[in-house]
C-alpha cells in the first residue's frame, strides 16, 4: 500500500453502469490513496468533468444514456 499523501492530488473518475465493478474500482483506487468519484454513464460522466476535472478516466463501454465511445469522443472534441 502506498503513502495515502502521495496519490491523493490525483482525481479518478470511474464511469460504470455496474454498481459492484464500480465499488470495486474505487475500493482499489482508494486503498492506493486515489481519491475517486463514481458515476454511471457518459453524460453523468461529463456533468462530472465540469464540475472537477479529473486526471484520470476509467469508462465502461456499454452503457446507458450515452456509451464509453460516446464518452470519449465527445471528451475529445
Amino acid at each position: 500500500m502506498t503513502d495515502m499523501g502521495q496519490n491523493s492530488s490525483v482525481h479518478i473518475l470511474v464511469v460504470e453502469d455496474n454498481r459492484t465493478q464500480g465499488e470495486y474500482l474505487r475500493y482499489l483506487l482508494e486503498k492506493e490513496g486515489y481519491p475517486v468519484i463514481i458515476t454511471t454513464n457518459g453524460k453523468e460522466a461529463l456533468e462530472s468533468i465540469q464540475k472537477r476535472r479529473p486526471h484520470l478516466i476509467l469508462t465502461d463501454v456499454m452503457m446507458p444514456e450515452m456509451d464509453g465511445y460516446e464518452l470519449c469522443s465527445t471528451i475529445k472534441n
